[in-house]
């Protein structure tokens, strides 16, 4: 209870870039602090990044790193699936919080964005270590895979230029089982991100796999949190929690624990006051110790 007035105490101080209408119109903090929970959108799960590991349970770097904000925030959590042509409505319109899991930054005009997390180049093709195939060139007439999400599907959207070249496409609803089928000889390659080529390789013995990117025409997408831009406390908060997670390497944990290495690409902190060492709580925001402390 005392954390939640003082949560409340600290949403009602005024922002220093707001005015004085902007900051008595924005309850956004108040609001989510009332009912104790942050609903997180997504418009659909993609492993390894976000995940359902149960009928109600996620798993993957995206769904920790959410819980954990929570954490820090002492709220609980809902995540809701949104259709991807309503997710901006039920965003503006406070049916969800944020929209989270595999949202490409910039990709909808009315959305605010976070820095982006991490940053995926697709397509990737992986193959095994032990192919005799090195360039593109040379899948003629070879089964390929591919995850049959929209993530994907932009993924071999990219590859229209050469598909001529693969005898078939062969589509999955788990990547597990399409690396799987690359393992036991049934596909020659799977096409990827390059994070997710990352994942699976670092969770295999060495020299298990190799990649393909030449040849492949590569964009880079960068994925981070969205907004609602009219509700700036509440965005403020959260990313003074992920900037919190940042500074005390929580977010490296989390991607050395599930990739092997650092995929985190958020900028580094500037000096910040809010940070000054001896005034954080493991669950509680700078901003919130410091007006506790008065």
């Amino acid at each position: 209870m005392l954390a939640l007035m003082l949560m409340i105490t600290a949403a009602g101080c005024m922002a220093a870039e707001d005015t004085p209408s902007q900051a008595d119109e924005d309850t956004s903090l108040l609001e989510i602090m009332e009912k104790s929970k942050l609903v997180i959108g997504y418009e659909e799960t993609s492993y390894p990044f976000f995940y359902k590991d149960g009928a109600d349970t996620f798993s993957g770097i995206e769904a920790e790193i959410i819980k954990e904000v929570c954490k820090r925030l002492i709220l609980d959590y809902e995540f809701k699936q949104v259709d991807a042509s309503e997710s901006v409505g039920q965003l503006m319109s406070g049916k969800i919080d944020l929209l989270w899991g595999n949202i490409k930054r910039n990709e909808y005009d009315d959305v605010g964005y976070s820095d982006a997390f991490f940053k995926c180049e697709t397509p990737v093709l992986l193959l095994r270590n032990d192919s005799k195939i090195d360039e593109v060139s040379e899948l003629k007439d070879e089964k390929v895979g591919y995850l049959n999400l929209s993530r994907s599907g932009i993924q071999v959207n990219r590859l229209e230029g050469i598909a001529a070249a693969f005898a078939a496409y062969t589509s999955y609803k788990n990547m597990d089982d399409a690396v799987q089928d690359l393992l036991d000889r049934k596909l020659e390659a799977v096409v990827m991100d390059s994070v997710t080529a990352i994942y699976y390789t670092g969770n295999h013995p060495k020299d298990t796999f190799k990649s393909i990117t030449e040849g492949l025409s590569a964009e880079t997408d960068e994925f981070s949190i969205g907004f609602n831009p009219l509700r700036a406390r509440l965005n403020q908060k959260i990313k003074e929690v992920t900037d919190l997670l940042l500074k005390d390497k929580t977010l490296e944990y989390f991607s050395n624990e599930q990739f092997g290495r650092n995929i985190i690409v958020l900028p580094p902190l500037t000096e910040n006051p809010l940070f000054t060492e001896g005034t954080l709580s493991p669950y509680i925001s700078s901003d919130v110790s410091s007006a506790a402390q008065k």
